[in-house]
């Protein structure tokens, strides 16, 4: 029988208490496919639940109940979200689900189109130029394996069976590496994959495997390897520990926090950078009440750091503090503003307009700050900027280009589309692909989704 909606969001509301990150419900109704392999795909579903019902004379009763023709739109660490029959977008906790069934015992690879990336006809014709752009890319046998494994993720998402074949085909390749970047493709494309490859790298002795190790469980919900990741947090390298500490809250593990606590002031920033990341994720009063006492004593870049979690988890205080950064730290300025626009302050936007305004030689360094005034300035809202991007992308500098193009998927501001359809077509093969990577994020929002998911985790700052 079918649930109303309305009964269901009243269930989803009664278990929003219970623990997060449990296991990620089984699939039946098909052999050797996980909830991750159905995102995104038109795959037909019915969901199991399962819930207490007390009696009146005090007593306790588990029963079922089951909501069937639903499509999976996305799963995340502890929970999942289905499209309706309606058109409607459910959100069901994996701590209410039994299993999600199959129906007709068959996955559906083509994509799940959401109404809100139905596109504009000339915004759909550059998103299908990235998509024909990276057909010629895969088709290039010669072409660096890396590039085509990028493209072939790209085509996987639209349900292209023979760039899925090939990423599959690299998982049984025998190396390690090869079989983790095939992996992470893979995720991007909404598909499956072993969890032989995550038990192997995460003891591996390669610490880049490891990482990777690390952040695949995270993305894949693999909350078993929890206790063996805990492990790495006391490596003494931060390439390791910072990983690990922000796929255990990922995977919403909140004893990590002690962990995130201790290295918040690191004097490195990259164990500093995954404590502010990490706290932002988990959340809490408990994170808020721990950060509003730290400040008490913080200063330079552990208060900037302070500041940013409680700014991300929506506190006035988080505000004040970065006004206060602002004003008494000169070095953290610029970074401050970046943020602080985003609420239309106006001092914040005259020290970026100033900075814009200023002489410089086209250095990498220069044109990477001027992307990033200029991104930030777009996202408050101001279009002319948009000549700055237009400008960056007729010059010289790759790496301001890969800023744009990184600034741009963030954002997943549609209107941007049409600024980026000449990379797409440019002779750089780099550049080609970065901004079809980009068309492609804007025109499919579980990709965007997963994309910064991967890009968050890996990113270490």
């Amino acid at each position: 029988m079918r649930l109303k909606s309305t009964l269901i969001a009243s269930m989803v509301a009664l278990v929003m208490c219970m623990q997060a990150g449990a296991k990620t419900p089984p699939v039946t109704g098909v052999e050797g496919v996980r909830l991750h392999g159905l995102a995104g795909t038109q795959t037909m579903v019915t969901v199991v639940l399962q819930y207490e019902v007390t009696a009146s004379d005090g007593n306790t009763t588990m029963r079922e109940a089951r909501d069937s023709n639903l499509r999976v739109i996305s799963v995340g660490r502890d929970r999942m979200t289905v499209l309706t029959e309606d058109g409607e977008e459910l959100p069901y906790l994996f701590s209410m689900i039994k299993e999600v069934e199959v129906q007709d015992g068959k996955v559906e690879r083509r994509a799940l189109v959401l109404l809100k990336d139905v596109l504009s006809t000339s915004d759909q014709e550059i998103v299908n130029r990235a998509w024909a752009r990276m057909g010629i890319v895969f088709g290039e046998e010669k072409a660096k394996q890396t590039r085509r494994m990028s493209a072939a993720s790209l085509l996987a998402v639209k349900g292209d069976e023979e760039a899925t074949k090939y990423l599959k085909q690299l998982m049984q390749s025998g190396d390690l590496g090869t079989e983790i970047s095939a992996a992470f493709s893979l995720y991007l494309a909404g598909e499956d994959v072993d969890e032989r490859l995550v038990r192997e790298a995460l003891e591996s002795g390669n610490r880049s495997v490891r990482k990777s190790g690390c952040e695949l469980a995270a993305l894949y919900g693999y909350t078993q390897y929890i206790s063996y990741i805990k492990t790495l947090l006391t490596d003494r390298h931060s390439e390791i520990s910072a990983p690990a500490a922000k796929s255990l809250a990922y995977l919403g593990d909140r004893e990590v926090l002690g962990h995130l606590y201790a290295v918040l002031g690191d004097s490195d920033a990259v164990q500093g950078e995954a404590a502010v990341w990490g706290l932002t994720k988990l959340g809490g009063a408990d994170v808020i009440q721990q950060m509003e006492l730290r400040a008490e004593t913080a200063e330079g870049n552990e208060l900037f750091r302070v500041a940013r979690v409680l700014y991300a988890l929506k506190k006035e205080a988080g505000l004040r503090l970065l006004r206060k950064v602002y004003a008494e730290y000169p070095t953290l300025k610029q970074d401050v503003a970046y943020i602080l626009i985003a609420d239309k302050d106006y001092d914040s936007e005259m020290y970026l307009r100033s900075r814009l305004s200023e002489r410089m030689n086209e250095t990498d360094a220069n044109m990477v700050m001027r992307a990033r005034i200029a991104g930030s300035l777009i996202r408050s809202g101001d279009p002319q900027a948009k000549a700055i991007y237009q400008e960056i992308l007729r010059g010289k500098s790759k790496v301001a280009k890969e800023q744009i193009m990184e600034d741009i998927r963030a954002m997943g501001d549609k209107s941007l589309l049409n600024l980026i359809q000449s990379s797409i077509e440019n002779v750089d093969l780099d550049l080609s692909s970065d901004a079809s990577a980009t068309a492609i994020v804007l025109g499919n929002s579980e990709y965007r989704e997963r994309y910064l998911n991967l890009n968050d985790l890996r990113t270490l700052r």
